[in-house]
């Protein structure tokens, strides 16, 4: 996710540092707007130090460049979901069906499912000041939890955060066991500019069931939800959907619509998503949309047509399907290509600037929208900077998962480093690069190190957003200085093909790093021992 408070106090001093194209904090555009129509930089791109790129040690291998991701062929969670959009009391209801099994090495007395929605029954649990939101939202009905081997019926109780959801098992599960879960579900829709709220005439329906959360260490993960940054943490499934909404609606989803049937009042899609770790959508009866095949994929861009005219629609298409190609193309090259069929760009009013999610990204609309020429273009270049880091989430986020409440920086430093990689390939096509720090953060010990702890040990918003957005995106392009671009995506790409479609940990980064440069290089070492709480 990317915070848009961060972008815009970057932009009034006329330094485009880095964009917080993740979850954050947005306000309102009409009370950020510059005083005078920006002009986009053009920078010297020349390396900030010359450095001569290290040897790979004996042995170190990763995929060549450009390299297919794979779909495991392992057994996987399924969740087969019949869902119900009332757009008039802004719920979404279902029956939900969860085959999964116990990978772990401890019997399972209990299951824990996070139900976030639940989270916007007040303004204070939902991450926000009370004195600026009422969210309208409601504590998620669960009813009908049975437990498949043996239709035991189960119960639920709710810890103080209201997200963490107990169901305790009459037998327990053991070890490699497979069980099916069966529940019923309502959570209500908050009408607010967010990730998960209705605004507009537009739903944007997101971490909406309950889920099972994800067991590590020994432990069911219950980190508390929060706003700034994307904060969820789940196994990789295959989801089967039936969605259905009112007639004059169309659906934006997680996935591929693999059928449509209208009957009176009511569409019912059918939604088929394999591989994803969350399962999401956004419904409206206003959405314009355009699509392309880009790379190899169709990139479907929805708007709302009723909002803005048809030569600012157009332009805001272009821009997208500009970002995403570029992107596909550079991170396609530097870390694995893109390996689903499709990939939904959402312009809607969020809070945010951005916010990733599989196969989806939702993309805050003002800045394409802004009716001066100057701004136009220097926000629409800031908006494909957001679109390349919320893509740029695909790969961490989707394709290697993390807990991101406990180490944000696998996620958010990541998706910001994409950044980088996304200006580096247009400055090689001879394109304009949309932004680039002046001068590069000054990295000394203190300053908001280390970056391996989790979101509530930063103890504020700002020192989250430095550390984990701009200093670990700095860190790692430090590190590509070092190892040479070349070096460094071999290495992110061996660290995706280990870890695609499981949820990695920092060490099992480091551990792909040393295998490439060695455990015995001062200048790095030196840089993990001021950005890293080590071992």
């Amino acid at each position: 996710m990317k915070t848009k408070n961060t972008v815009i106090s970057l932009l009034l001093v006329v330094i485009l540092i880095l964009p917080l194209a993740a979850c954050g904090r947005k306000s309102s555009s009409k009370d950020k707007a510059p005083t005078a129509s920006p002009t986009p930089l053009t920078l010297d791109l020349e390396p900030r130090i010359t450095h001569v790129p290290i040897t790979p040690m004996p042995g170190f291998s990763a995929p060549d460049p450009g390299c297919e991701i794979a779909f495991p062929t392992e057994e996987r969670y399924h969740y087969d979901m019949d869902l119900t959009l009332d757009s008039v009391h802004r719920t979404v209801s279902g029956h939900v069906v969860l085959d999964f099994f116990n990978d772990s090495e401890d019997a399972w007395d209990k299951l824990c499912l996070r139900d976030y929605s639940s989270q916007f029954k007040d303004a204070a649990t939902a991450g926000y000041s009370v004195f600026r939101f009422t969210t309208n939202g409601a504590l998620t009905e669960i009813t009908g939890v049975t437990d498949g081997r043996d239709n035991t019926a189960l119960t639920i109780t709710r810890d103080e955060d209201v997200s963490v959801v107990w169901v305790p098992l009459a037998k327990p599960l053991a070890p490699g066991e497979n069980m099916r879960l069966t529940y019923d579900f309502t959570a209500t829709i908050p009408t607010v500019k967010d990730r998960y709220g209705a605004q507009t005439g537009i739903f944007n329906v997101t971490n909406f069931y309950p889920i099972l959360a994800e067991y590590a260490d020994g432990e069911w993960s219950r980190y508390p939800y929060f706003q700034t940054g994307e904060c969820f943490y789940s196994e990789i499934a295959d989801y089967h959907v039936k969605l259905t909404v009112p007639s004059k609606y169309t659906v934006v989803s997680t996935g591929t619509e693999t059928e449509k049937k209208t009957a009176g009042d009511t569409t019912v899609y059918t939604l088929d998503a394999p591989c994803v770790r969350d399962f999401v959508f956004c419904a409206g009866d206003t959405f314009g949309l355009a699509t392309k095949e880009v790379e190899g994929v169709r990139v479907n861009v929805f708007y709302n047509k009723l909002l803005h005219t048809e030569a600012q629609t157009e332009n805001a298409c272009e821009k997208c399907f500009e970002a995403a190609e570029e992107s596909f193309a550079a991170f396609g090259e530097a870390f694995g290509r893109y390996p689903y069929e499709e990939l939904d760009i959402v312009l809607a009013e969020i809070e945010a600037g951005g916010m990733e999610y599989p196969n989806l990204v939702i993309i805050t609309d003002w800045m394409f929208f802004t009716e001066n020429p100057d701004e136009l273009q220097f926000y629409s270049y800031e908006a494909q900077i957001i679109i390349a880091h919320e893509i740029g989430h695909q790969w961490f986020m989707g394709i290697v998962g993390s807990n991101s409440g406990e180490e944000p920086w696998l996620d958010e430093s990541f998706a910001s480093y994409t950044e980088s990689v996304y200006n580096a390939y247009r400055v090689k096509m001879d394109h304009t690069p949309y932004y680039m720090s002046l001068t590069p953060h000054e990295l000394t010990p203190g300053n908001d190190f280390p970056l391996n702890r989790g979101y509530f040990d930063f103890g504020n918003d700002e020192t989250y957003v430095h550390a984990i957005y701009s200093l670990g995106a700095e860190v790692l392009n430090e590190l590509e200085d070092i190892l040479g671009e070349e070096n460094f995506h071999a290495v992110i790409r061996e660290y995706v093909r280990r870890n695609a479609f499981k949820n990695a940990e920092t060490a099992d980064f480091f551990e792909v790093l040393f295998s490439c440069c060695g455990t015995e290089n001062a200048e790095i070492n030196e840089l993990l021992e001021l950005a890293f709480d080590l071992p």
